[in-house]
């Protein structure tokens, strides 16, 4: 790197003062959950801008080292409107992430595995920005410049100087390749990977059995469920099928994604969680163990309620009261979204890093949207099913008042609030006094009833634990009334605001 292009970028020395902190806030929390890279070789080339050492990092390193301080200062854990030199988590978040646009501009078309990891990160600050549109242009991005570069190939030489031999670039391209998949997913989208037999590059952690586990064998687990993910894409959602091939088509992922679960590493399947006779040492030294396990966790859940979600707002299925095989999937979706909040609103209540996760707020309100989607089609068949969404809902709204720091969140509030007072008011069959229920109506009682293995389901104990959540206004929208909830859009991004003015239409059109 020029000393003219150094000095243009060598701000404070690289924002050294506060640099640390940011770094150690992305490598104790987002880097556990997808490794990129090696923290002390990341370290040592930090060392070189910091001190004008020996090594010189090229200006894409630099661009890098801008998106790790971002995302770093973005998820950050610590109360609520904290301030660091000055200014808050947004605006260091956003300052960082121009400077590192700025240099990826003047790069043009470079290619290198720290651009891949650049434009990969970049990609994570728009997803937790709750960005998706931008997210999946980065990801994308992302993929094709590790494709050009040949990195998701593993070398026919291994005993040559091939980048491609590192386990960084290993690490880099299976990370680009989950996220790939998981934005291309959620809006929709066709991913930029091709065909998975273009990639025989190495996993990582596939033949590790250390213990304690090694931070590594996350990612196969990663890969497999992103594999299963883009397989849901494309065998359920892709195109209409006839309901009796929807319903064979949604077992049969159902199968896939359970056996998927059954085979996770013992310390990561939920019944390993809390176990009483571990020394502190041990689980203090494998601290990350938790949040892999909560977000494979978190992520299956989500795939499953979108397995038998296309059930829940389908003319025909809605019409469907007979079909007890359609019954079973609905309560299915009903209990994984309970499952979800739950389990959302039990680790935000013990971990105040989760907190900090903008992303965890799409997962919950998914799971919101598709009990309120429940509650308009009057699906559930019981008063306590009924009751138990609403439970849920409100639990939900808690959970995203613990992050109420993020703009969207906060007019999302506004919207579930809003909804959530019209689902009040539409009319069940399960609060009817007489109704009499039937076998296949009795499937959703046994459905939602919790399950003694689920340790999640843990009552409403503890509700005041979340960070001084306000009370949700039952009876009538005084409080909510008086805003205009489409226009409280106010984002910095025309393709953000689009997409959650779209969320925010259908959410309302459930109740028309």
């Amino acid at each position: 790197m020029s000393a003219q292009r150094e000095s243009e970028h060598n701000t404070d020395r690289f924002y050294f003062r506060v640099a640390r902190r940011f770094i150690d806030a992305y490598f104790s929390n987002i880097h556990t959950i997808q490794p990129l890279f090696e923290e002390e070789v990341f370290l040592d080339r930090c060392e070189d801008l910091w001190f004008d050492g020996p090594g010189k990092p090229p200006l894409s390193f630099v661009a890098l080292y801008f998106a790790v301080l971002s995302l770093g200062s973005l998820v950050m854990p610590g109360s609520e409107g904290w301030e660091v030199a000055g200014a808050d988590r947004f605006t260091w978040s956003r300052k960082l992430f121009q400077k590192t646009q700025s240099i990826v501009t003047e790069l043009g078309t470079a290619t290198d595995l720290e651009m891949v990891q650049c434009f990969y990160l970049m990609s994570k600050i728009c997803q937790h920005e709750l960005n998706p549109h931008i997210s999946y242009l980065y990801s994308g991005q992302a993929a094709r410049t590790a494709l050009a570069i040949g990195i998701n190939r593993r070398p026919v030489s291994p005993e040559s100087a091939d980048p491609r031999t590192s386990t960084t670039a290993s690490q880099t391209w299976w990370a680009v390749y989950c996220l790939d998949i998981q934005t291309s997913f959620a809006l929709g989208r066709p991913d930029s990977l091709g065909p998975d037999e273009y990639h025989t590059q190495v996993l990582p952690g596939a033949t590790l059995q250390q213990s304690p586990p090694s931070l590594l064998q996350v990612v196969p687990c990663m890969v497999e469920l992103s594999r299963i993910m883009r397989k849901v894409s494309l065998e359920l959602y892709t195109q209409e099928w006839e309901m009796a091939e929807k319903l064979h088509r949604a077992k049969a992922l159902d199968v896939v994604l359970e056996n998927w679960l059954q085979h996770l590493p013992p310390h990561y399947r939920a019944e390993h969680q809390s176990s009483s006779d571990q020394s502190l040492k041990p689980s203090r030294r494998a601290n990350y163990v938790k949040k892999q396990s909560v977000v494979l966790r978190l992520r299956y859940l989500n795939l499953r309620m979108l397995i038998h979600g296309v059930f829940m707002t389908d003319a025909e299925a809605t019409r469907s009261d007979g079909n007890t095989c359609l019954r079973k999937c609905q309560c299915q979706c009903m209990r994984t979204a309970e499952d979800t909040i739950d389990l959302m609103y039990e680790t935000f209540r013990c971990d105040d890093f989760f907190q900090t996760w903008w992303y965890n707020a799409t997962y919950t309100l998914f799971a919101v949207s598709t009990l309120l989607a429940a509650v308009f089609h009057r699906l559930p068949r019981t008063r306590q099913g009924l009751e138990s969404h609403f439970t849920h809902i409100d639990r939900a709204i808690e959970v995203l008042q613990a992050m109420d720091e993020c703009l969207v969140v906060r007019n999302s509030i506004i919207i579930i609030k809003r909804t959530l007072t019209r689902a009040k008011g539409v009319p069940q069959p399960a609060m009817t006094a007489h109704q009499s229920i039937s076998t296949v109506d009795g499937i959703v009682d046994n459905a939602l009833r919790p399950s003694a293995s689920s340790e999640h389901r843990q009552g409403s104990a503890g509700l005041d634990a979340l960070s001084q959540p306000q009370a949700l206004v039952r009876g009538p929208e005084e409080d909510v009334n008086d805003i205009d909830w489409l226009t409280a859009y106010t984002f910095d991004d025309g393709q953000q605001a689009l997409f959650w003015t779209e969320w925010a239409n259908e959410l309302d059109s459930l109740g028309t």
